[in-house]
């Protein structure tokens, strides 16, 4: 998925030089990377409880609508939109084809992701996708 993530940037810095730097895709890629992670466990994470699943998938698909603002505003190609929002649909991001015991060991690596998501301690997207490519 995350391969996936920097297919999509890729072509963003090799096919539309005019409406973003390269320096600008590679710093928008480290911090997509590592929202899609923080956001990858809140949702696995919260899977076993119907209410806080929703919250965190509202929290999530309200974040890339959001985020996609920011690209369609800065000019980012459509094709490469698309391909961000496959990417970071929050089914996409589910990790249901992994055993139980897989994800509960995933789980474990953070047992704060609770709090985290309750103070929102975590990266916003369409925040730094702004800095990052300004917008107009």
């Amino acid at each position: 998925m995350l391969r996936s993530l920097l297919l999509c940037l890729a072509v963003l810095s090799a096919t539309s030089a005019a409406h973003a730097q390269p320096a600008k895709i590679a710093a928008f890629n480290k911090i997509a990377e590592a929202a899609l992670e923080q956001h990858r466990m809140f949702l696995n994470c919260s899977a076993t409880d119907p209410e806080t699943y929703a919250q965190v998938q509202k929290s999530w698909d309200e974040m890339i609508a959001d985020t996609v603002k920011v690209l369609e505003r800065t000019n980012v190609p459509n094709n490469v939109i698309v391909t961000f929002k496959a990417i970071t649909a929050s089914a996409a991001m589910m990790l249901t084809e992994r055993p139980f015991g897989e994800v509960i060991r995933y789980c474990g690596r953070d047992p704060d992701w609770p709090k985290k998501f309750l103070a929102q301690d975590f990266i916003t997207l369409p925040t730094e996708a702004a800095r990052i490519f300004g917008s107009p």
